[in-house]
């Protein structure tokens, strides 16, 4: 008998137990039977180009191309899970999925047309998918653990997980500079507010980052570089726009914070000041936003630029220089403004100091090279998270039980960007180590 180069196909499973992230993963990794493809109509699919993953809106995978009904094909493929989805998410009116040529489903319930009722060729996927790796997916996905591949990761050779770690690192670093890119195309450009607004967000550490970005997006660099030869202007103006100089506080500090903020209120027309929440529950006194508004005063003091600094530094002791206090007295026996105690611990601790470091210059000197081109900025703030010593967290403790090695702060972002973006919302497929461990 003649051989035959058709596949053997596999017992369908059920269109429930499969998910369009599996099939995402399925398409991109070519893991599947995948020698003679075959449509719904009995057609021949030949692809040259299986298309480029779209992570925006729009159809999952852009660019492709294929031999189909003697001729080629050139356009977008849209995959899902039953052919019905197509009209469930209104595809056939929408002229972003006019370009699709091909629609890749694990069941096919209903024949589907584009916006000019033209059939789309569609290919069946469920008697192509070897149903063992459709059980590892979900035993990955579906898995108890905070980590969801603790019990593979580590099985993983180290050369493997290393260059996985680098390439996870520049995801991280670019992730953040979209973002910081963002707000700059919203600042017009403006480098400085944009550094200034992730100085104050980096000194919430996660309990007040939020509510800080909201007082400097608020006060804005443009006012306070006009006062930061003055500490006491500062101090006014922080204090004062963060609603924390409240009529009934006396004493002679705060008495003259009150004099200072209302003189330079009405000098600059400030409009009151927006409600900003700050978070006191479960902080550390050392913590408390208050604390936090007098270091960002002696941070920002005789500052005339915050980004010159930041990229100029040479080293990562350089960059520590930065962060060196020198706040006023009064905060050495105070937390908050009506209530003194013996001695505070006013000054940044080293592990604090680390995390600015990587939570906002190393963001700000990478991206800056990003824009402008400079390879040499991009690498050195990349050098300086290899010379930092790795963050502390139950996130990396969780990683070390699985067997993964952290020796630097590059590679504790690394694992930590990994976690936040695939573990924690079971983004498995999309992760490399899942796909890995799928797949073998």
């Amino acid at each position: 008998m003649k051989k035959t180069n058709i596949p053997t196909p596999f017992a369908p499973t059920s269109a429930s137990e499969i998910s369009e992230s599996f099939l995402h993963y399925i398409w991109k990794t070519k893991n599947f039977n995948a020698l003679e493809l075959i449509s719904t109509a009995g057609k021949p699919i030949r692809l040259s180009n299986w298309g480029n993953h779209n992570h925006d809106a729009g159809p999952d995978f852009l660019d492709g191309m294929m031999e189909y009904d003697g001729i080629t094909w050139a356009g977008h493929i849209e995959i899902h899970v039953k052919s019905s989805d197509w009209y469930k998410h209104h595809h056939q009116v929408d002229p972003a999925y006019d370009q699709v040529i091909l629609h890749v489903v694990w069941e096919d319930d209903r024949p589907v047309k584009d916006i000019h009722l033209v059939p789309i060729p569609t290919l069946v996927m469920s008697d192509l998918v070897d149903p063992a790796l459709i059980d590892r997916s979900k035993d990955l996905v579906q898995s108890r653990y905070r980590l969801p591949c603790a019990n593979h990761i580590g099985g993983i050779s180290t050369f493997w997980l290393n260059a996985w770690k680098e390439r996870q690192l520049i995801e991280r670093l670019e992730f953040r500079t979209i973002k910081l890119m963002l707000r700059l195309e919203e600042v017009n450009g403006d480098w400085e507010q944009v550094a200034f607004e992730l100085l104050f967000r980096s000194m919430g550490f996660h309990a007040n980052s939020d509510a800080l970005e909201a007082l400097a997006q608020d006060i804005s660099w443009q006012l306070v570089r006009k006062h930061v030869h003055d500490e006491n202007n500062l101090q006014a103006i922080l204090f004062g726009r963060a609603g924390m100089l409240d009529e009934k506080l006396t004493g002679k500090y705060p008495d003259k914070l009150k004099t200072t903020y209302g003189f330079l209120k009405n000098k600059h027309k400030l409009s009151s000041q927006v409600f900003i929440k700050w978070n006191l529950k479960g902080a550390r006194p050392a913590n408390f936003p208050t604390i936090r508004i007098a270091q960002l005063a002696s941070l920002l003091f005789n500052k005339t630029s915050l980004m010159r600094n930041i990229i100029e530094a040479e080293s990562v002791d350089q960059l520590k220089v930065m962060f060196e206090l020198n706040v006023h007295e009064f905060w050495n026996t105070h937390y908050v403004f009506h209530k003194s105690v013996d001695q505070t611990r006013i000054g940044l601790s080293a592990s604090s100091v680390r995390l600015l470091i990587i939570n906002y210059c190393i963001p700000l000197i990478y991206a800056s090279g990003y824009i402008k081109q400079d390879e040499m900025l991009k690498e050195r703030a990349i050098r300086f998270l290899y010379e930092m010593p790795t963050e502390k967290n139950s996130v990396l403790s969780e990683f070390k039980s699985a067997g993964v090695l952290c020796r630097s702060a590059a590679e504790s972002q690394a694992l930590l960007h990994t976690f936040k973006v695939y573990c924690a919302p079971k983004r498995c497929l999309e992760c490399q180590v899942g796909a890995k461990v799928v797949s073998d």
